[in-house]
């Protein structure tokens, strides 16, 4: 009766859509749901990506971005770029990039995806609240690299990125910054 249930969920969810085993916690005991979704990835009907999310058979394979990005949802938490790795593609610092990593207000995690070890790191949640705008992503850069480091190019491209940030977003975004980022602006 679970598999059942389940089978008349996933009618609902599109081809290429990531989705979790929470999805299907209403269809029976976490024990049952958990047998079910073994027995149609052992019949091919679906495909499980890490622990806990699938997709169905002929999918598209998802990228990094989106399996970490649903791994997170189906926790209820949300990801962005890890400040770190921002800070090397603005070319801020010569750091060599590792793994994919990724910040999250609360717990962190590592989980692996094709081979490849994601990591969710746990920051403080006024980073996060710096949304994920170009501007949000270079403060968080400027951020995580430090006070210290903070050079000529840093500064010009804060400012650079200023003047097409939109201002109205001002008041939000600098309550969350520390003061002397925010005095670079100004």
């Amino acid at each position: 009766m679970c598999t059942a249930n389940i089978l008349r969920l996933l009618a609902g969810i599109s081809k290429d859509a990531i989705f979790s085993t929470r999805h299907f916690l209403s269809c029976g005991k976490r024990g049952a749901v958990d047998m079910a979704m073994h027995r149609l990835v052992k019949l091919g009907q679906i495909i499980r990506l890490v622990p806990g999310l699938f997709v169905k058979a002929g999918s598209k394979t998802p990228s990094v971005e989106e399996v970490s990005r649903a791994k997170a949802r189906a926790f209820g938490k949300l990801i962005s770029p890890h400040a770190g790795d921002t800070a090397v593609r603005l070319e801020l610092t010569a750091r060599v990039p590792g793994f994919p990593t990724f910040d999250t207000a609360g717990g962190g995690s590592l989980f692996f995806y094709q081979g490849v070890p994601i990591t969710i790191k746990s920051t403080a949640n006024r980073k996060l609240q710096l949304k994920d705008t170009e501007f949000g992503e270079l403060v968080r850069a400027v951020w995580h690299n430090g006070r210290e480091k903070f050079d000529r190019k840093a500064g010009l491209a804060l400012h650079e990125a200023f003047k097409t940030f939109d201002k109205s977003l001002w008041p939000a975004h600098s309550q969350w910054m520390p003061a002397w980022i925010n005095d670079r602006l100004f």
